[in-house]
């Protein structure tokens, strides 16, 4: 039997102002697309490399978290979203899970404003 060929996706182009996802770029931002030519700007931060578990103080659980990701020196990373999320990257995240036509982009009022509800109905 022969193997299933592989196909390889579309890369993802970013079409978006990048004063909407990224208004102070530094040289080491790691910009991720999103659907509908959004993106969205992480930093890596070091992890460490086994959390140690904190005791709870008044019920609530201070415990580390471990890095997923490993640098070029096999340090552990986090990728650390860099602003808030907007109302655009929801509704483009939403109408990409749902199947449904990107979001009508209005960056002066959308662009910068974080959405009024995430994962409930508003």
């Amino acid at each position: 039997m022969l193997p299933a060929p592989l196909w390889a996706a579309p890369v993802p182009v970013v079409t978006w102002p990048t004063a909407q996802y990224n208004p102070n770029p530094l040289p080491d931002d790691l910009i991720l697309p999103l659907p509908c030519g959004g993106a969205m700007a992480f930093r890596s931060a070091t992890a460490p490399a086994q959390p140690e578990l904190a005791p709870k103080v008044a019920g609530r659980d201070f415990s580390a978290v471990g890095g997923p990701f490993r640098d070029g020196q096999g340090k552990p990373r986090l990728l650390v979203g860099k602003y808030e999320v907007n109302r655009l990257q929801v509704a483009a995240v939403g109408a990409f899970s749902n199947g449904s036509a990107c979001p009508r982009r209005n960056f002066r009022t959308d662009g910068s404003r974080p959405p009024r509800s995430v994962g409930r109905r508003p």
